[in-house]
């Protein structure tokens, strides 16, 4: 029988870029290293509930600002920021539905999953809405198709610590700078409960304890069982799980451990048997020498006692067929025994190197995101300069064609000045011929004339000149 499957798994804001490129397309299938189980000829089949806009980082941000959140810039390293949610169950309950890899999706499949997605916002999402959800998308491109979200746990209820203060209001710390919390009368600490704030916060472990608290994920299975698995046929599973989805890699960490652990448990059941087994060697080697003494007391005793020597005799022989067989078995279980511990060493050293390319990994993608946060802020940098230099580039602008115009007024004046001084050359030099021909009164008019002519120049060149 098929069992339902809703499991939940935390994230630190670090991995938003990451979860982003795996979970949603264009980058989905392209991340070789995270999930090696997408078919991207599939990737048109998958189906979105709520698709993000921007990238998950984008999506991440404009929630936290749409909800006001006031701690999600202020959340520590290793805080939990979002926290993603899987429905589904095996390979043989979707294909008991008519569902095919890579054909268009049934109807009867569709509508598990919308029930699904119903039940996830019910019980993770903001209130009951999809305020706080991230991304929400069916993906058929993998071995099994299944429901899977990635939400923001706000909360607008929380309670918190209450801190001693001065008679200025600030908080009293100790020697390390550490705050010192305020204690009631009997010496427990006091708190405060805050209810539906306007200020709201992301706080995983509040989030889960307003939905029951360790037993949050217990009834969770319960409540999916009763609405929608019982329906549908399906189990409800190891009772008092709180199991999470893991991605591939962590998936095979933890087989190999349950491997390894069921190797220990093994070993152990082998040890017992050989320590039995030895014991039963033992006796039995004990039961032989009585039966050899027993024998030897018959040989003396004569032939009256020849009959009980043949049945003795037969019984020996039994257990010795008995310790052959046990030894053997014994020599087998040794063996098994060193075969066991070369797969625990096998094992062991496949988790270490495990453990050692997680951590690899892990921090190659920090400081690949490190690096792409620095490069958008070079990048808005870089706009900002841009959009102040085509500021101050106008006015320049506007001031280079008003220079222009003066500059061609300019050379115009310049052009009529060089005309009024080449006709005043002409005017003098025609005085000074007048002035060389005068001897006399009866060259007056020659001169007046010449005078009038100087006048009229400078009346139709003057005002050029100034």
């Amino acid at each position: 029988m098929s069992s339902q499957v809703v499991r939940v798994e935390q994230f630190r804001k670090g991995s938003l870029n990451n979860i982003g490129r795996e979970a949603n397309d264009p980058y989905r299938g392209k991340i070789k290293h995270r999930n090696e189980d997408i078919d991207q000829s599939r990737n048109h089949l998958n189906e979105y509930f709520l698709m993000p806009n921007k990238s998950l980082y984008g999506e991440f941000k404009e929630i936290s600002k749409d909800m006001n959140i006031v701690n999600s810039e202020k959340l520590k390293k290793n805080a939990i920021a979002f926290e993603g949610m899987i429905i589904t169950s095996d390979q043989e309950f979707f294909k008991s539905l008519g569902w095919v890899p890579g054909e268009p999706t049934p109807e009867k499949v569709q509508d598990f999953f919308k029930q699904a997605y119903a039940f996830a916002l019910a019980e993770i999402g903001f209130k009951g809405s999809d305020e706080n959800i991230l991304s929400a998308v069916v993906h058929y491109d993998e071995k099994t198709p299944h429901l899977q979200l990635y939400y923001v746990p706000v909360v607008d209820s929380w309670k918190e610590k209450v801190y001693q203060r001065d008679e200025n209001g600030k908080i009293m710390t100790t020697g390390d700078r550490t705050p010192i919390p305020a204690r009631d009368e009997k010496g427990k600490m006091i708190y405060n409960h805050v209810k539906d704030s306007v200020d709201r916060r992301i706080n995983r472990s509040e989030f889960w304890k307003n939905k029951g608290g360790q037993t949050s994920y217990s009834r969770m299975q319960d409540r999916f069982q009763e609405q929608i698995g019982q329906s549908w046929g399906l189990d409800r599973g190891e009772v008092g799980s709180t199991r999470e989805h893991t991605t591939k890699q962590r998936w095979q960490k933890q087989q190999l451990d349950e491997e390894l652990e069921r190797i220990k448990q093994e070993n152990e059941r082998l040890k017992a048997k050989n320590a039995e087994l030895t014991i039963l060697v033992s006796k039995a080697e004990q039961t032989i020498s009585e039966h050899k003494q027993a024998y030897d007391e018959l040989l003396d005793a004569g032939a009256e006692e020849y009959q009980k020597f043949q049945k003795l005799k037969a019984e020996n022989e039994a257990l010795s067929v008995e310790i052959k067989k046990l030894k053997t078995e014994k020599g087998n279980l040794g063996l098994a025994k060193l075969t066991l511990e070369g797969e625990i060493k096998e094992k062991t050293e496949t988790l270490s190197q495990k453990d050692q390319d997680i951590e690899k990994k892990t921090e190659t993608l920090n400081q690949l995101e490190t690096d792409l946060q620095n490069s958008k802020n070079s990048l808005e940098e870089a706009q900002i300069k841009l959009k102040t230099a085509k500021t101050e580039l106008e006015p320049l602008e506007l001031k280079n064609k008003a220079l222009e115009d003066e500059k061609a007024k300019l050379t115009a004046d310049i052009a009529g000045m060089k005309n009024y001084k080449q006709a005043r050359q002409r005017m003098m030099e025609y005085l000074q011929s007048v002035s060389d021909l005068v001897t006399g009164n009866h060259y007056e008019a020659e001169v007046n004339e010449g005078i009038r002519r100087i006048d009229e120049f400078e009346n139709q060149y003057g005002d050029q000149e100034q």
